[in-house]
């Protein structure tokens, strides 16, 4: 809680850990004002999940790589949300196109490792493995045999189906079919993300539609006030897509459609009579 910038989280559990300073999204002045040679990790997500599927800039990655060389820190990912398969690749640094690549030294997952099952983990390198030994930092109601064994099932599946291939073609074309909406419907404003972990920004309260949605039998998310989050299952088909879009649409249709001067387009007589 003392690494996570969201005040509805930290509030009621004041005082947290000191010396912990928060640096905007891609700001890459303000990163390398704030690290030094005190500095003993730079930690961030990729891609911002409950921040509203915000992705990090290939230049904001790579000055903390630096900064982190530079100062000796740990660069430390969040991949909780994020990692495991949901960007198309199996960790969602991978899926930006950098080369040479950025490495985290450590990163960290859960969520989807279990299928549901509570399990987490973290990844390390060498350098930083080394300083901590199996046994000296545990959990109660984690590792057990039966989520390890779950995990790696998950892992398996992943591999043998495919289905990071399936992330990638069925995530492009929910991608497509969001832009879609964005060009007609006048409560949308832009889509965001990749993969099976997107957003879809609207000009109005979220909360609501992801109520009605569900109503519907089509489950989604809100994240922020006005951004709508899909991280479907890595088994979604274009079949299924189709189906939440078409709920989609007749939710977003209650609202007025884009104009021709928004859109470049000329409304069919449907689109003005709405």
């Amino acid at each position: 809680m003392s690494l996570t910038g969201q005040d509805k989280y930290r509030k009621g559990f004041e005082p947290l850990l000191e010396n912990v300073t928060f640096v905007a999204q891609n700001d890459v002045e303000g990163l390398r004002a704030a690290v030094n040679a005190n500095t003993c990790a730079i930690v961030l997500e990729p891609i911002f999940g409950e921040g509203g599927i915000l992705e990090c800039s290939e230049d904001f990655l790579r000055a903390c790589r630096t900064l982190a060389d530079q100062h000796q820190a740990a660069l430390i990912f969040d991949e909780i949300q994020c990692g495991l398969g949901r960007t198309g690749k199996m960790f969602a640094f991978q899926s930006f196109g950098i080369h040479p690549g950025i490495v985290p030294d450590i990163v960290a997952i859960a969520k989807p490792i279990a299928a549901g099952v509570p399990l987490g983990a973290f990844l390390s390198k060498e350098h930083f493995a080394s300083a901590i030994s199996p046994g000296q930092h545990g959990t109660t109601f984690g590792g057990g045999p039966l989520a390890c064994r779950v995990g790696l099932e998950y892992l398996a599946i992943v591999e043998e189906e495919h289905l990071l291939e399936n992330v990638v073609k069925v995530g492009g074309y929910l991608h497509q079919q969001f832009e879609e909406l964005v060009s007609k419907y006048a409560a949308t404003r832009e889509t965001r993300g990749r993969g099976f972990i997107q957003g879809l920004v609207l000009d109005i309260p979220a909360r609501p539609l992801v109520e009605q949605a569900l109503a519907e039998g089509v489950l989604f998310n809100a994240t922020q006030d006005t951004v709508l989050r899909f991280l479907p299952p890595f088994l979604l088909e274009e079949k299924h897509v189709d189906k939440g879009i078409r709920v989609l649409k007749k939710l977003l249709g209650k609202k007025r459609r884009k104009s021709t001067v928004e859109t470049g387009l000329a409304p069919s007589p449907a689109a003005l009579a709405n």
